[in-house]
């Protein structure tokens, strides 16, 4: 009897949140840690789905296919605890997916995939989410994801010089709930900021990729899409001298803050973020991997 381990990236939106909703081209970063789902073979006819709400996309999967599903004991685990922000529920449906696919020996279809997810996770009120956190946990590393010309290029870290971090704000905001209300927003200037941060990527220019990612978090801030908590965070970030660049991610910047530092002020820079009290995830130059699946013998 065999044990299944699968797991994918933690998410971040680097450039693109709203854009993506639109269609339009995003950037995604994916880090550690891991989201895990712990497989083992189950004999009763019943579904077994540790922390893995009924009423989530994930759970909702499950229930539409429960004849495949309780064949199995499913266990979700979540490094944050819950803290939110990271894609815990795009993760829940992308391994589900995942274990389907494995199960029947089916490569996982990007079209296939994200046709399942909009079906289940959108109840058709206000805007339908983008996927593109589903695809940069699927892919890994620095994702570009172009959905309307169905588009997708990854990058690894292209910086010797710059290290970035990902601060919790301690405040979350249920993506879901909030793409329910009617939102008001201007494509085209924060698409052309992604377009300049895709460009300076490609070029491994950093000057460019902070001025990026600095002009998109004032973009938000014009359109009233920042939650005020977060800018407050934003403005202290930006007083350090070799934190390079500051901006909140996904729906209204509310859970994390990615930040753009200088690697050789590493140590000095994290005894600072560490003494005004906030709470740094993850840092560094290394990106993450995209879904792995892993098989071991059962105890």
């Amino acid at each position: 009897m065999k044990t299944l381990t699968i797991s994918v990236p933690s998410k971040t939106f680097l450039l693109g949140e709203y854009v993506a909703l639109k269609g339009e081209l995003t950037l995604l970063l994916s880090s550690e840690p891991r989201f895990k789902l712990i497989v083992k073979p189950h004999v009763q006819n019943s579904l077994v789905m540790e922390g893995i709400h009924p009423d989530s996309p994930g759970g909702r999967l499950i229930y539409s296919r429960a004849d495949f599903y309780q064949q199995y004991h499913i266990q979700f685990i979540d490094p944050y605890q819950g803290l939110g922000g990271f894609g815990a529920s795009s993760a829940q449906f992308l391994m589900l997916t995942a274990l389907y696919c494995y199960a029947h020996s089916l490569p996982i279809n990007d079209t296939e995939l994200l046709a399942s997810y909009m079906e289940l996770a959108w109840s058709g009120e206000g805007i339908p989410p983008s996927g593109a956190d589903l695809i940069a946990q699927l892919y890994g590393s620095l994702c570009l994801y172009h959905k309307s010309k169905s588009k997708i290029a990854i990058f690894s870290w292209p910086f010797s010089h710059i290290d970035y971090g990902l601060i919790h704000t301690g405040h979350k905001l249920a993506t879901h709930h909030y793409l329910k209300q009617s939102i008001h927003f201007d494509v085209e200037p924060l698409e052309k900021i992604v377009v300049q941060g895709i460009m300076a990527l490609e070029k491994s220019d950093s000057k460019e990729f902070i001025q990026a990612i600095n002009h998109y978090a004032d973009a938000l801030k014009m359109q009233d899409l920042i939650q005020p908590t977060t800018q407050t965070i934003l403005q202290l970030l930006l007083t350090h001298p070799d934190i390079y660049a500051a901006k909140g991610c996904g729906a209204l910047g509310t859970d994390v803050i990615f930040i753009l530092f200088n690697r050789k002020k590493q140590k000095d820079i994290l005894n600072w973020i560490k003494d005004n009290k906030l709470y740094l995830i993850t840092y560094g130059h290394e990106v993450s991997n995209g879904i792995e699946i892993g098989e071991s013998i059962c105890q």
